[in-house]
């Protein structure tokens, strides 16, 4: 994984799996995407190997299962190998969505792709398989924590951020200067605890406050 570090006047600038960081990244191992805390993780509660099996125990669907999916990201997605992981307590069909990723004139997908138990998410422009971009690669073990007190849960979900949401979010919690913001963002979250929003523009994705 390429990592790359800046300066830009009191902002640290981060660059890992494809994503300029505005702000640092969650967690105490910056990867692209949320670690589990030790706060989500209490092993007392659990006998050993509780937490390998309710990873090996995730609901990961075939692309098949999600209607509407242009056929050039379905056949993409089931030609690398791809199962959607569905995340703990929600109800319907997820981690499959649509927006305006890239531009406020594209019509674009972006889907979380499991392979062997480890995670990224795959963003299709205008649904075209040709320039599929994978960002924020991470183990799915890395997105469990416990629901309660007797389960353990996936719980990394994307959805769609609107414009609207990326500027509230800014008004709120401030940060660096936002650039135009005209087109939706993917909000990548760990449910109930801490979420980012990866926006496009001039040619990359910048991480953004979360909506979620």
């Amino acid at each position: 994984m390429t990592r790359a570090r800046a300066a830009i006047g009191a902002v640290a600038l981060l660059v890992i799996g494809g994503v300029l960081y505005l702000r640092t990244p969650p967690g105490p191992d910056p990867s692209g995407s949320p670690r589990v805390q030790d706060s989500l993780r209490d092993d007392s509660l659990f006998p050993p190997g509780a937490w390998t099996a309710a990873d090996e125990k995730t609901v990961r669907l075939s692309p098949d299962a999600f209607p509407g999916v242009p056929s050039a990201v379905s056949d993409e997605l089931k030609r690398r190998g791809c199962r959607v992981p569905q995340t703990y307590g929600i109800d319907g069909l997820h981690n499959v969505i649509r927006g305006r990723f890239t531009s406020a004139a594209a019509t674009d997908w972006a889907v979380l792709c499991s392979r062997d138990r480890a995670s990224a998410l795959l963003v299709f422009p205008n649904g075209l398989a040709e320039s599929v971009m994978e960002l924020s690669p991470s183990p799915d073990a890395e997105w469990l924590q416990t629901i309660g007190a007797d389960a353990i849960g996936f719980s990394r979900a994307i959805s769609v951020a609107s414009a609207d949401d990326v500027r509230r979010q800014h008004r709120l919690f401030g940060g660096p200067a936002l650039p135009p913001v005209d087109h939706d963002g993917i909000d990548q979250a760990f449910i109930e605890n801490s979420s980012d929003v990866l926006y496009w523009h001039d040619g990359r994705w910048l991480e953004l406050h979360g909506v979620h």
